[in-house]
């Protein structure tokens, strides 16, 4: 799997990039992957920072994960449902 920050400077924010190989899914590698790179993220900014996440509808596996890190829903755009969080 892997976790990945992109910088948008239109949102001023981190979108982050998330996904764990279908074969490892429902093993806690999710929760550890996306706790140790909102660790990462939190430990390597110097002032408070937003993360944005886009989630497919059709995925409630992510939204549900993304829920439990403390992401709130901040809209909608197609089939997507957006989500933020400041750390």
């Amino acid at each position: 799997g892997q976790v990945r920050f992109d910088y948008d400077t239109k949102k001023s924010g981190w979108v982050i990039d998330f996904s764990i190989d279908a074969d490892s899914r429902g093993s806690g590698y999710g929760k550890t992957a996306m706790r140790e790179a909102m660790n990462w993220l939190r430990e390597h900014s110097d002032e408070p920072v937003t993360v944005f996440a886009d989630v497919l509808d059709t995925n409630p596996s992510s939204k549900r994960i993304f829920e439990a890190f403390g992401f709130n829903m901040v809209g909608k755009v197609e089939n997507f449902s957006s989500y933020s969080l400041t750390l």
